[in-house]
């Protein structure tokens, strides 16, 4: 292959690996909750329930809640807390397909010369997506009054997935309580 298109073909797969992990979702974070609620009146919080697919998570992301809610000036209570707190964290297996289309010049197989076409080279590419879902809920109705959500990209690499998972989660509460 002549170098010139073996460069091209370098920067097209690169291009293209950017524009994948761009178009993933990496650090999506979407907060809603109930507009009626005064939050200010939440002065104590617990954990009801922390499930995810790592037990090692469980405690770092009540760590980091717990963190985030204290500095906003929350208490962590053991249990019946004004504001209940579940979380459920997942990963999930995603895929795509990648495309390259690469130039061909030369002759055809029976010895033709041949005109410029393309060889197109198709492969699957598998990645992992972590979700978490964290939810408030009124410790005296039981109703649901906030809910964050963030997905992130899932790495090999335990600690770098630690970090994501606290900034997801700071990304989350950085405007709670809701005004």
């Amino acid at each position: 292959m002549k170098p010139a298109v073996k460069l091209t073909l370098v920067v097209c797969s690169t291009l293209l690996v950017c524009l994948v992990l761009t178009a993933c979702p990496s650090g999506n974070v979407k907060v809603d909750y109930d507009h009626t609620v005064y939050f200010l009146k939440y002065r104590t919080f617990s954990f009801a329930d922390v499930k995810t697919d790592n037990p090692f998570f469980e405690k770092r992301i009540e760590d980091a809640v717990t963190h985030d809610l204290q500095a906003k000036g929350l208490q962590l209570v053991t249990s019946d807390g004004d504001l209940q707190l579940t979380a459920v964290g997942a990963v999930q297996n995603r895929q795509f397909y990648q495309t390259f289309y690469n130039p061909r010049f030369g002759y055809y197989w029976w010895g033709w010369p041949g005109y410029p076409g393309y060889a197109t080279t198709t492969r699957r590419v598998r990645y992992q997506v972590g979700t978490l879902v964290l939810d408030m809920y009124d410790g005296h109705t039981r109703h649901l009054v906030w809910r964050g959500i963030a997905a992130n990209g899932v790495t090999a690499s335990p600690r770098e997935n630690t970090k994501r998972l606290y900034h997801a989660i700071n990304d989350m509460l950085k405007h709670f309580p809701p005004h």
